[in-house]
């Protein structure tokens, strides 16, 4: 066995490796899954980019609840602490 460059037919013909040929069902395919993404792509960004979504649900702070009881005979307490002046 050689491992030497095989020499060329002296008549100009060179033996080339070609692909085998793709049919056409198979490119066909592929073209339409091809557009098919292209399509769903450009779907999804103009929804995307259109939709508003609903409102977010904000919970409302809970109303103070009294520390005393009048009908037992308690009175409020005062509030001692100043409030923050930032």
């Amino acid at each position: 066995m050689t491992f030497a460059k095989k020499p060329r037919p002296r008549d100009g013909t060179h033996p080339r490796i070609r692909a085998a040929p793709a049919h056409a069902p198979t490119i066909v395919r592929a073209l339409l899954l091809a557009a098919f993404v292209i399509a769903a792509a450009a779907w999804a960004l103009a929804r995307h980019y259109s939709f508003k979504p609903p409102p977010m649900l904000v919970p409302v702070p809970p109303t103070a609840a009294p520390t005393y009881d009048i009908e037992a005979g308690e009175l409020p307490v005062p509030e001692t602490l100043e409030p923050d002046a930032n």
